[in-house]
């Protein structure tokens, strides 16, 4: 192993299964098994191939959904507040209260009090649109839930950015707060958490490929792995029909693929 595959164990296994996958001449993916559906394992996440609020969208699309530019939803929210009811979240998006958005709204409305909070609904529209770069969507990020300006993000912040940025609602970001906030701090800087998003060798992929939606408009350029990903095109190996109910497998015994 070389020094960076000594210094992280991830990427030497990483490594060694590229060179036994092309040796084999198939792809090499990062999928695990729960039970009978294939997850995709990026750290100390499992994840559904595909977010599942993207099938909300396409619904909400189906039923005649046409959003209104982020900074709109914004400028609005700012004045009359971000906690939401089923009526309201249906004002602000303009649509009459139809199935695809109660399920959208039971999507964010995990405590099931009837209360969601509309910048998950706002985040979560601007990365499906796929118009905003890895680096813009992480930013808007920053600003929708930094309302006040502090600059500084917690990790009850960190955990709702990622649920809309990843279209997950069950997700424990316990682990990977503490890889994010080093020598015990409570709070990361801005610069900490675009630093984290987009260099970590392990999560920077969950920024750059997994939450991009396929067909995405964003003309940025990034890297992968395993090649290159432009215009917000992904990788095939985050591509499926399989989708789990709020973003969650089975539990069950898993084996490598």
């Amino acid at each position: 192993p070389n020094q960076a595959e000594k210094d992280n164990p991830t990427v030497y296994a990483n490594n060694v299964q590229k060179y036994m996958a092309r040796a084999l001449g198939v792809p090499a993916t990062t999928y695990e098994y729960e039970g009978s559906q294939p997850v995709n394992v990026t750290g100390h996440l499992k994840l559904p191939l595909e977010p599942v609020i993207w099938n909300v969208h396409k619904l909400l699309k189906k039923e005649g959904f046409n959003p209104k530019p982020v900074e709109d939803y914004r400028d609005i929210c700012e004045k009359e507040g971000w906690k939401v009811g089923l009526q309201k979240m249906a004002s602000l998006l303009s649509m009459p209260v139809t199935s695809g958005l109660e399920f959208m709204f039971q999507h964010y409305d995990q405590d099931k009090d009837g209360i969601i909070d509309f910048r998950e609904v706002v985040l979560g529209l601007a990365v499906r649109d796929g118009k905003l770069t890895t680096e813009e969507l992480l930013d808007l990020a920053f600003k929708l839930f930094d309302a006040e300006g502090h600059g500084r993000m917690t990790e009850d912040v960190f955990a709702a950015v990622l649920r809309s940025l990843l279209g997950l609602t069950s997700i424990d970001v316990s682990r990977l707060w503490r890889e994010v906030c080093e020598d015990g701090l409570v709070e990361v800087s801005q610069d900490d958490f675009r630093k984290f998003a987009l260099s970590h060798p392990d999560y920077r992929k969950l920024f750059i490929t997994y939450m991009r939606p396929p067909g995405g408009q964003s003309t940025e350029r990034v890297r992968r792995q395993n090649g290159c990903v432009q215009d917000g095109q992904r990788h095939e190996a985050f591509s499926s029909k399989n989708h789990y109910i709020n973003g969650v497998a089975p539990s069950s015994n898993h084996t490598r693929e």
